[in-house]
């Protein structure tokens, strides 16, 4: 864990849930890690993003809430042993986007319900992009690192680089 003085919170709520974003300790190789944990009623879940995956999901929830996108499954960046994926699931409280993180025979994930103010996902996204690239809150030295992860969308893959 980051000590106080340098760790960054945030808190969304939507809904009947809460959402904590907090920054954690840099991988060995210096990639920024954020720890995201969704709480309701009897419900804990986390995920950790790890470097340029922080942004891709960022990218994702953006483009959802602009309606660009209009499917179920929004994308998937693999890296290693290590993957995150993105679905918009439709329920009967209305639309979620879940975010899986998997790591070997390891998965995680949470859920994130569609703001009620009109903007789809893009409080979340504003917050994953102030932690992926700064607006003030955490330092930018390790924004310059050159991250290459293989992403696969649309049925097409290739490299991606942040």
């Amino acid at each position: 864990m980051v000590s106080e003085d340098h760790s960054r919170r945030r808190l969304i709520f939507l809904g009947d849930r809460s959402f904590e974003f907090e920054e954690g300790q840099e991988d060995g190789i210096g990639r920024r890690r954020v720890e995201i944990v969704e709480r309701g009623q009897g419900l804990r879940r986390n995920i950790d993003l790890v470097g340029a995956e922080i942004k891709w999901v960022a990218s994702q929830l953006l483009r959802l809430s602009r309606r660009v996108v209009n499917k179920v499954f929004l994308g998937r960046v693999s890296g290693g042993r290590r993957s995150v994926a993105c679905w918009l699931r439709h329920g009967e409280e209305g639309n979620e986007v879940q975010v899986v993180v998997q790591l070997g025979d390891r998965r995680r994930q949470i859920f994130i319900p569609e703001s009620s103010h009109g903007d789809g996902w893009e409080g979340v996204a504003l917050v994953l992009e102030g932690f992926w690239g700064g607006n003030g809150w955490v330092s930018r030295g390790s924004a310059n690192h050159i991250v290459k992860v293989r992403a696969t969308m649309d049925g097409a893959s290739g490299e991606v680089y942040w």
